[in-house]
């Protein structure tokens, strides 16, 4: 065996190791982006869901101020029809 065979050996090696350390690390990135992709549309869906609850909320609001506003025209109707 000669020197230069354990140098290729060697270098062999080393270039095996970081290429598995390379696929590792871009496999952990991989999974990384996967989590903060589920997170983000988790985010997202809780957001749209909140907003059609505030939507709902507001068209219910203003149902009541109408119902509202018809009961004191018709006050004021009793009101001025009175007097």
């Amino acid at each position: 065996m000669s020197d230069d065979d354990g140098t290729d050996r060697f270098r062999s090696l080393v270039y095996g190791v970081a290429a598995a350390a390379t696929l590792a690390f871009l496999g952990w990135v991989g999974m990384s982006v996967n989590s903060m992709t589920d997170r983000l549309t988790t985010i997202e869906v809780t957001m749209r869901e909140n907003r059609e609850e505030r939507l709902q909320q507001v068209t219910d609001l203003r149902s009541r101020v109408n119902r509202l506003e018809d009961r004191l025209e018709v006050t004021r109707g009793r009101e001025g029809g009175g007097q």
